[in-house]
């Protein structure tokens, strides 16, 4: 058989070089694998030199991560022997055997670089049923966007796998904005579970951090509430801290809307009228009118009158714009002239201005409201500055402002 498989090999490598030639060898040098894998790699070293075997010892050492691992491995431990890109296809296959033991011959004899051209897209998928090994290649990773990018992508599927592992671990990454990301998803991967112990472990722990702790119970109050609002809501009513306070409570009602939007809204009818109940009815406004305007208006049209104010409108308007701005702007439109339509129409200057500058001037003028027309020419002013010279012209010469204030937008905005 040694016989009959060098006698083929020699035929494969007498013929003219071309891609047929690679993928004859890369099928012969697998399929011999598997019959004599001794008398593959004795050719297989002999003839090493030759290009057309980068092909083969490719489909080789595919064959042996799935026949003979140890051989495998010894053969990418030997080095100079197997092609660069056969040894990164073998350490892939092997990753979905044995993650582990892939880390540890990584840690061994790869450099950073090179850990993080082979591994950076495949740590996400072992990071389940790997969640160690998966870490630990992604500590062996260079700093940089790539490693960045694998944390983000990975610390799901690391939390759900091991929450206290992982969240231990993150603690050891550097403080940065990728590690703050990586603990709220933490965090809130925990409060799925066990919220009371995520959002003591969060006060216990970051409560020096303000930023970072405002972050973090969003995060446990918003994940709560997906399977209990009520506990959820009791305990973010009752953090001291203001604003931490009214961000999570925030939060908690956004995630209860997403399973019952009803039910938050009558919840959030039913507090206290004060600045917090209205912050929290704009809220609500903007989330329903993303997932179905019509719904947010009738929510609106039954509100007390002392809420119906102009931030509604506004959060109204600019929910509907992101989603669908034609039938946004028919519906401002179908106002009747006065101060709601001023408002809306102002709204919507302001969220359209940046894109759609010279659509948005038709918009400024209709608006009855001297101070309101004034801010939405200003706002198309600003936008149209780098894309129509005309535009922000137009929308100057139709400002009503005192000569000071005209002066300085014209010095500002026009180009001579």
């Amino acid at each position: 058989m040694k016989k009959d498989l060098q006698a083929a090999g020699r035929q494969l490598i007498a013929m003219e070089s071309s891609e047929l030639q690679n993928q004859l060898i890369g099928v012969f040098m697998s399929r011999a694998a598997y019959r004599d894998i001794d008398a593959t790699l004795e050719w297989a070293e002999k003839n090493n030199q030759n290009p057309a075997l980068d092909h083969g010892w490719r489909s080789l050492m595919w064959a042996l991560a799935r026949s003979d691992l140890d051989k495998g491995i010894a053969l990418i431990s030997n080095d100079g022997l197997v092609t660069p890109q056969a040894r990164d296809d073998f350490l892939k296959s092997w990753l979905t055997i044995n993650p582990q033991e892939v880390a540890n011959w990584s840690q061994l004899h790869l450099d950073s670089n090179e850990i993080t051209d082979i591994f950076r897209h495949d740590i996400r998928q072992i990071t389940q049923s790997a969640p160690s090994a998966a870490m630990q290649l992604i500590d062996l990773m260079s700093p940089g966007d790539a490693r960045d990018s694998v944390i983000q992508q990975s610390i799901y599927g690391l939390a759900a796998a091991d929450t206290m592992g992982t969240l231990n671990w993150v603690l050891t990454q550097p403080d940065d904005a990728i590690r703050q990301a990586a603990l709220q998803n933490v965090i809130g991967s925990w409060a799925k579970i066990e919220p009371e112990q995520a959002a003591a472990y969060t006060f216990e722990n970051f409560s020096e951090n303000s930023i970072l702790l405002v972050d973090l119970a969003k995060s446990v109050a918003s994940n709560w509430a997906k399977h209990d609002p009520s506990e959820a809501l009791i305990w973010a009513r009752a953090i001291k801290a203001e604003e931490i306070r009214q961000e999570a409570v925030g939060y908690a009602l956004s995630a209860w809307a997403r399973n019952d939007n009803t039910a938050a809204g009558n919840y959030i009818l039913a507090m206290p009228a004060d600045e917090a109940r209205s912050s929290y009815i704009r809220r609500h406004v903007l989330f329903t009118t993303k997932d179905n305007p019509q719904k947010a208006l009738e929510w609106i049209e039954a509100l007390p009158e002392q809420e119906k104010t102009d931030s509604v409108t506004q959060s109204f308007v600019a929910g509907w714009v992101g989603e669908d701005s034609l039938a946004a702007s028919e519906w401002v439109n179908s106002l009747a002239e006065g101060h709601q339509r001023d408002v809306a129409a102002t709204e919507l200057v302001g969220q359209i201005h940046q894109k759609s500058p010279k659509d948005a001037l038709p918009w400024a003028y209709s608006i009855e409201n001297e101070k309101l027309r004034n801010q939405a020419l200003g706002n198309i002013v600003s936008g149209a500055s780098r894309l129509d010279q005309a535009v922000v012209q137009e929308a100057i010469n139709a400002m009503t402002l005192p000569e000071k204030q005209m002066k300085w937008y014209r010095e500002r905005y026009l180009k001579e």
